[in-house]
């Protein structure tokens, strides 16, 4: 069982401010970064696979991000330069380590396998100079970790430039660039022509790539979704954004694909379970992306207006404008050679989350319902996404209730959402309480 202290845990992601020494023209929140991060890093994997022809473990890759997401969140802002000065004694990084997994144990108390999670992740943050597994998805991680930083750090410089040591960051930000680059394209055994100049265009490998499919554009569009607020129209705290929400629910998603898994007797290295949480996870992440072009309509207004065009027997006028502005964003995804369309993940991402989100499909086909002892080939939960959504929305509102902020509309909306999953609703013919043969109900009733 996901226990309500688990997802308490998890969301102190949106409570930890960055940059807090320096001027900011507004707050720059760690699960803001560190979804920020996953996304480049999703986005690397795909030019690995399609373009380098190199096989991604999505699996590994995935269980890294949560990994290193738990570690800052356990070592809060801690400025980068003491972490890797700490990094630099061995002895002293190993018990540090050991200290955050031990310092995060009691929250998976109940969950299935918590000790092999909390091993596994003992060995990835421990790693040793001869270890394999892990090395090239911690270089990917880093570098995408490093790009994500710069982009904060352009918006923080400008208001800064005579800020202490502002200008020594800033060299080193172009530095780690550079190294990062380089250790990521040498971990996957990639072409990159060696040389002491700084311009990364004179080099081949991962960079060269990564600007000719337009990643950095594309990202640079994804991420205004930290800059928009979700429950805008209502006092929160914290305040929550689109792309903070969005890892949140691939958190959540993340842990309930893996105790469902593991409830229905499903291997956690099995193929099946790998595909789900491939499909799971990322589309979690991402599924929100429609909002970069049509910010957050709030569900009152959205309801209304289905109803309003079902009674005018019309579109529904909210989803033909999602799309059309969908249409805008998908031409980001395409190449710079005239010779291939986009890649075949891109493409597939863009399948998960164009029509509907929340379906269930297998082999990227909606289909009325999942049974998890027929082992699908590639499902995708949508039913149970959709309620880490949801989930997600009641836990900002549960945390604003837990800080005195009693208004009406905050407090009608999350008995609403406990509401779909107390047991007695019916939606199309299902139970949303009683999804894939999991009482999803008793992760709402923590947080009465």
């Amino acid at each position: 069982m996901i226990t309500r202290a688990l997802m308490m845990r998890l969301f102190d992601g949106f409570t930890i401010e960055r940059w807090n020494d320096k001027i900011r023209p507004f707050p720059f929140i760690e699960i803001d970064k560190q979804t920020h991060k996953m996304m480049y890093a999703y986005f690397f994997g795909t030019l690995l696979e399609e373009y380098f022809n190199k096989e991604v473990e999505w699996d590994i890759l995935i269980n890294c991000c949560i990994y290193e997401y738990i570690q800052r969140l356990v070592l809060t802002d801690l400025k980068s330069p003491f972490f890797h000065y700490i990094k630099n004694n061995k002895e002293i990084y190993k018990r540090l380590n050991t200290w955050i997994t031990d310092n995060f144990k009691p929250y998976l108390k109940g969950s299935h396998k918590a000790q092999q999670f909390i091993d596994n992740m003992n060995i990835y943050l421990n790693y040793n100079e001869n270890e394999n597994e892990h090395t090239k998805y911690r270089a990917l991680l880093q570098l995408s970790s490093t790009l994500s930083t710069i982009w904060e750090f352009n918006i923080i410089y400008k208001h800064n430039r005579n800020g202490f040591k502002i200008k020594k960051i800033r060299d080193l930000l172009k530095y780690d660039e550079i190294k990062h680059f380089y250790e990521a394209s040498n971990s996957w055994d990639l072409q990159y022509e060696a040389s002491n100049s700084c311009d990364l265009q004179n080099k081949g490998g991962l960079y060269v790539i990564y600007n000719k499919y337009n990643i950095n554009k594309l990202l640079h569009l994804i991420v205004e979704l930290r800059h928009q607020t979700r429950w805008a129209h209502l006092p929160m705290y914290p305040k929550t954004s689109v792309l903070g929400h969005m890892g949140y629910v691939a958190l959540l998603t993340y842990f309930i694909t893996r105790e469902i898994s593991i409830h229905n007797n499903i291997e956690l290295d099995s193929d099946v379970y790998k595909e789900r949480l491939y499909n799971n996870f990322y589309t979690a992440l991402f599924h929100d992306l429609k909002e970069v072009a049509t910010r957050d309509i709030i569900s009152p207004v959205k309801n209304s207006l289905n109803n309003i065009c079902n009674k005018l027997k019309e579109p529904d006028i909210t989803k033909k404008y999602e799309d059309e502005e969908f249409d805008k964003i998908r031409q980001l995804f395409e190449t710079n050679n005239n010779n291939n369309a986009d890649t075949i993940r891109l493409n597939n991402l863009i399948k998960l989350i164009e029509d509907d989100e929340f379906a269930d499909l297998v082999d990227l086909k909606p289909v009325d319902n999942i049974n998890y002892n027929d082992t699908p080939s590639n499902p995708r939960d949508g039913k149970l996404i959709k309620a880490m959504d949801l989930l997600s929305a009641c836990i900002e509102a549960k945390s604003s209730l837990i800080y005195g902020i009693n208004n009406p509309i905050l407090a009608n909306n999350y008995n609403n959402i406990l509401d779909i999953y107390d047991g007695n609703t019916e939606i199309k013919g299902h139970k949303p309480s009683e999804l894939y043969n999991y009482n999803i109900y008793a992760l709402f009733k923590q947080l009465i």
